[in-house]
């Protein structure tokens, strides 16, 4: 069985920050507006993940441009993540009454156009594990790229 790239890399690291790069390279024909690299900014932390450097800054070493970033990556609430950009993702993120009101809205739509008892009837089938694992809401997953 194949293995998560994030995850190989991460468990085949001996190192507590590094960075992997490029995974792949900027290609503006396939819509790829940076290079690819995959960080682990904080040693204390679990967390590893995606990073895209834009092209402009391509031209730069890697650390050059990583290295500010592992100073700001030791904040308890996010330990592991810039908490500049994590602070910009909980300001920015709708509340959950906001996403609730999407959702009701489009489930209307679904209904006007018969759907919703078809989808229904089938998210209900897939998500018992999930309602077991107290996740009431497709939302409430955590989305990482086309990742969760």
């Amino acid at each position: 069985m194949g293995r998560d790239f994030i995850a190989a890399t991460y468990t085949m690291s001996p190192y507590g920050i590094w960075v992997y790069h490029p995974v792949r390279k900027a290609d503006m024909h396939k819509h790829l507006y940076g290079d690819i690299a995959v960080v682990k900014l904080c040693e204390e932390s679990p967390h590893v993940f995606r990073c895209d450097i834009m092209e402009y800054l391509t031209n730069r070493e890697i650390n050059e441009i990583l290295s500010p970033l592992t100073c700001i990556s030791e904040d308890p609430r996010c330990l592991g993540y810039p908490i500049a950009l994590w602070l910009a993702h909980e300001f920015s993120a709708p509340s959950d009454s906001m996403l609730l009101s999407y959702h009701d809205q489009i489930e209307e739509a679904l209904n006007n156009v018969g759907l919703l008892e078809a989808l229904r009837r089938e998210e209900f089938s897939c998500s018992f594990a999930d309602e077991l694992h107290g996740i009431k809401h497709t939302f409430d997953w955590e989305w990482w790229g086309e990742q969760f």
